[in-house]
C-alpha cells in the first residue's frame, strides 16, 4: 500500500528561489511500537497484555487507536506514561462520552483502574487536550488483564451498572477517584425462602469506608461505617427473595487509586 506524503509552508510567504532537502530513511521498528497511521478506529494498533506499548502525539490533534481484542471478559487496567508539555487523555469506544479519563495534568500519567471489557474487540484511544504535540519524546501504554470474577467491575458508580455479587465470592475493589461510588448487586430472586448472608468489607489505605445494604428501591437497610486499612466489619441478615444493592464509598470523598478493599459475601 502506497503512503502519500504532503508538504507544505506553515505560512503564505514561500521564496520562489529556495529548495528544500527531502530524505526517506528506512528503519525498522519492533513491534512494540505504534502502527501509523492509527488516527481512525478502522486502523488501529494492536494492544496485547503485558506487552508495553510506545506511541507519540507528534502533530496537532493526533489520535491514536489501539484495538483490544478478548476471548473471554476480563478487568483491565490500563496505565499511560506522561509527555512533556501534553495533558494526555483516555478513553474506549469511538467517542469520550462517560469513558474519558483525564485525571493527570500537563506531563503526568494518566490510569483507567478495573475497567470491565466484555468478550470482543475494544477500541482504546490516546490523545491529547487542545491540538498539543511533541515530536521529540513519546507515551509508554501497558495493559493489564484481570479476573473478571474476582475484581471489581467499573464503571459501576450507579446501581443501574452495578457488579453483580454471587454468594461464597471474594472482590478485590478500588476507589479510584475522589467521590468514587461503587455499587453491587445482590440477586436472591432464585430462593425459595429467606436467606442469612454475611457480607464483610476490609478496608484499603486512606481510606475510611461505609458499606450500606440497600433494598431494590434504594432504600437504606443497614450500614457499617469507618471501615479502614487492616480492619474488617461485617453484615450478618436474613433477607427475603428479592434484589439488593451494596453501596462502598468514602464519605469524606478520599481516594485511593493503587490499594484495593475487599469484599466477601458468605
Amino acid at each position: 500500500e502506497g503512503i502519500l506524503l504532503k508538504l507544505q509552508p506553515r505560512t503564505a510567504r514561500v521564496r520562489i528561489n529556495s529548495a528544500y532537502k527531502l530524505s526517506i530513511v528506512p528503519s525498522s521498528v519492533g513491534d512494540d511500537v505504534e502502527i501509523e497511521p492509527n488516527d481512525y478506529v478502522e486502523r488501529p494498533t494492536p494492544l496485547e497484555a503485558d506487552r508495553p506499548m510506545k506511541g507519540k502525539i507528534d502533530y496537532p490533534y493526533d489520535r491514536d487507536r489501539y484495538l483490544i481484542k478478548l476471548e473471554k471478559e476480563a478487568v483491565a487496567q490500563i496505565t499511560l506514561s506522561g509527555v512533556p508539555g501534553l495533558d494526555l487523555r483516555l478513553y474506549f469506544g469511538p467517542k469520550p462520552d462517560d469513558s474519558l479519563t483525564n485525571d493527570g495534568g500537563v506531563g503526568e500519567g494518566e490510569r483507567i483502574t478495573n475497567r470491565y471489557l466484555a468478550a470482543g474487540s475494544h477500541i482504546l484511544t490516546v490523545l491529547a487536550k487542545g491540538n498539543e504535540s511533541n515530536t521529540e519524546q513519546g507515551y509508554t501504554l501497558t495493559l493489564k488483564l484481570l479476573d473478571a470474577s474476582r475484581v471489581e467491575r467499573e464503571p459501576n458508580n450507579e446501581a443501574k451498572n452495578a457488579h453483580p455479587l454471587k454468594l461464597g465470592s471474594t472482590i478485590e475493589g478500588t476507589i479510584v477517584r475522589k467521590g468514587d461510588v461503587d455499587f453491587f448487586k445482590l440477586d436472591l430472586t432464585q430462593e425459595k425462602a429467606p436467606k442469612l448472608i454475611k457480607l464483610s468489607l476490609t478496608g484499603a489505605a486512606k481510606l475510611a469506608l461505609t458499606m450500606t445494604l440497600l433494598d431494590a428501591k434504594e432504600g437504606a437497610i443497614t450500614k457499617r461505617s469507618g471501615v479502614v486499612a487492616g480492619e474488617t466489619k461485617s453484615i450478618a441478615i436474613r433477607l427475603r427473595p428479592a434484589v439488593y444493592y451494596l453501596k462502598i464509598h468514602d464519605p469524606k470523598e478520599n481516594a485511593n487509586a493503587t490499594e484495593s478493599y475487599r469484599l466477601e459475601l458468605r
